[in-house]
Order: C-alpha cells, then structure tokens, then sequence
C-alpha cells in the first residue's frame, strides 16, 4: 500500500473513556423518540459499528445520537476519531453539515428483492416501502368494481400534462413487466404495446 504523506488532516482513531467526550451544545441535528428507539435497536442488535467524531477538546461532531444511546446502555469506552488540531467554529460546523448529509441514493429496483423484514430493520418505513417498491398490501385490497370516479386537484403553477396515463395491474408480476419495458422505453407508445405486455 502506498504511504500517504503526513499533513495536519489526519484524523487519530483512539479509544477513550464515555466520560472524556460530551454532546455537541449547539447540535442542530435532532430524532424523535420513535428514531432513537431504532438507534438503541441497532446498537443491541449489531453493536457499534460506527465512529464517533470528535474536536481535541471532547466534543462530538458526528455521532451524537449514537453517544446519547450508548450512555443509556452504560457504555465505558467508545471509539473515536479525533480532529489533528482544535477547529474552529466553522470548521466543526462544516463537518456537522457534512456528516449528517448522505448524497447517495437507494436503488429501490435493488432494494425490491430484498426481504421486507431486512428492509424495516434498516430504517426504511412500511409506508416507503410500498410507496418506492411494494405491493404486497395493494395487491390483497379487495377491489371495488364501482369505484372508477378519480378527482385530481392539481395547484395553478403544477405542470400541465398533455396526457396522463393511469394503469392498473392485476397482479406484481403484470406492474414489474410494465416497469421494466417504461424504465427501457418510456411512455411513448406504451399504449400500442400494452396489450402486449401484460
């Protein structure tokens, strides 16, 4: 492995004592009850896996949450990432921005062959996950032949469609077909080759 040059940019990972770090004052990230819970969760069920980052002087940058949980569990020592030199003010706010902001995104065609309990233990909510890849619970509603009448109120400044297109399958395996040939194709033509695909 190539040697990287020394520079004041590199981090120390240590362990330390629980009592040597404190919470961020000023920490503008917050969770409800209900998302701590599922850190706590976490931490039972595969340990700390993370890294709490941390100023010289103890104060956690990232990871505050995680610390918070791991007190409740009386926890004595933690590991840390430790800043080279004391920041100032608008260096640990950048990094407090920055390690709470994820720029990636999930691939929900990925995420749909995965198991729907893996799926809730990782933090995605049933409602995201019929919303962005079930059906399961659409699939079991009874079906009410009379109920065809839709009203759409769309704002004054919505994008006005030239022509919209409502589909509804009979099955997961008929709604995969068609998105499969629209992620391929677009909606172009899916008229002519519905029938086709279905």
């Amino acid at each position: 492995m190539e040697k990287v040059a020394k520079s004041n940019k590199n981090w120390e990972t240590k362990r330390v004592k629980i009592s040597e770090i404190h919470s961020f004052k000023d920490n503008p990230r917050t969770i409800t009850e209900e998302d701590f819970n599922d850190v706590k969760e976490s931490l039972a069920e595969d340990g700390d896996w993370g890294i709490l980052v941390v100023d010289t002087d103890g104060t956690i940058l990232a990871g505050n949450q995680r610390y918070r949980a791991l007190l409740e569990q009386g926890v004595k020592e933690v590991d840390v990432k430790i800043a080279p030199k004391k920041l100032t003010e608008k260096e640990r706010r950048r990094i407090i921005l920055r390690s709470n902001r994820t720029k990636g995104k999930d691939n929900f065609d990925i995420l749909a062959n995965w198991d729907e309990s893996d799926l809730l233990s990782g933090w995605l909510s049933e409602e995201e996950i019929m919303m962005r890849i079930g059906l399961n619970e659409a699939e079991s509603q009874y079906v009410d032949e009379d109920r065809f009448n839709v009203l759409m109120v769309m704002p004054p400044n919505s994008p006005q469609l030239k022509e919209r297109i409502n589909l509804n399958c009979k099955s997961l395996e008929e709604y995969l077909k068609v998105k499969v040939y629209v992620s391929k194709n677009g909606v172009s033509g899916i008229m002519e080759v519905i029938m086709g695909i279905v």
